[in-house]
């Protein structure tokens, strides 16, 4: 039987605790973003019923139930954040990228990011930079820059981060129109472009050592 996991359980273990800034109170940064053999196993033996239960669409209610907005971020970082972890370097960390974004913006049109922290905004916002749609991803230039602005002067060098990551991601589907970094693993040919970008840019993850790509 699968443990049944309640959003707050999600949002404890992927953001601590938050501070009165808005951000946490840790640097997360090695469970958002290195990933790997750490952090995977836990997840998956953490949440791995949960992840499987929400790709099916059977925790919809927590993003329009009475959990509101933060229910609407622990399902996005299920499926958008988990789903990469439990499934890395196989099709399916993409898998439920879909449903994701279908709730990023859901949520995006009820206005829902104005009653969160600055952090989980951040993963709200996910979806829109892991989409290979441009017009998804030049509106998250500009949530990234509204984050970003809205941090405190002393969280400069994530107001950086969140800039130039997400413009990094925006120009590479501009350029290509897709991720040449996921063709592999999608069984996707890689056009001689693409097949030039990868061999200059070996060893710049984009995210795929992290959960965010």
């Amino acid at each position: 039987m699968t443990k049944l996991v309640l959003p707050g359980e999600v949002l404890d273990f992927w953001f601590g605790g938050i501070g009165d800034d808005g951000w946490t109170t840790e640097d997360r940064s090695a469970l958002w973003f290195t990933g790997g053999a750490r952090n995977d196993p836990e997840i998956a033996r953490r949440f791995g019923g949960t992840l499987a239960l929400a790709g099916r669409g059977g925790l919809e209610a927590w993003a329009e139930g009475v959990e509101g907005a933060e229910g609407a971020v622990a399902l996005v970082v299920v499926l958008d954040q988990f789903t990469r972890c439990v499934h890395r370097g196989t099709a399916l960390a993409f898998s439920n990228d879909a449903r994701a974004v279908g709730h990023c913006e859901r949520a995006l049109s009820r206005g829902l990011e104005a009653g969160l922290c600055l952090a989980h905004r951040q993963f709200l916002f996910m979806p829109l930079m892991h989409s290979e749609d441009l017009a998804r991803q030049e509106r998250c230039v500009g949530l990234f820059d509204s984050l970003a602005r809205a941090l405190p002067p002393g969280r400069g060098e994530i107001a950086e981060g969140l800039r130039r990551h997400s413009r990094e991601h925006r120009d590479l589907i501009a350029r290509f129109g897709r991720f040449p970094h996921r063709n592999k693993i999608l069984g996707r040919e890689s056009t001689a472009a693409e097949a030039a970008w990868l061999a200059e840019n070996k060893g710049k993850d984009y995210g795929q050592g992290g959960a965010d790509n």
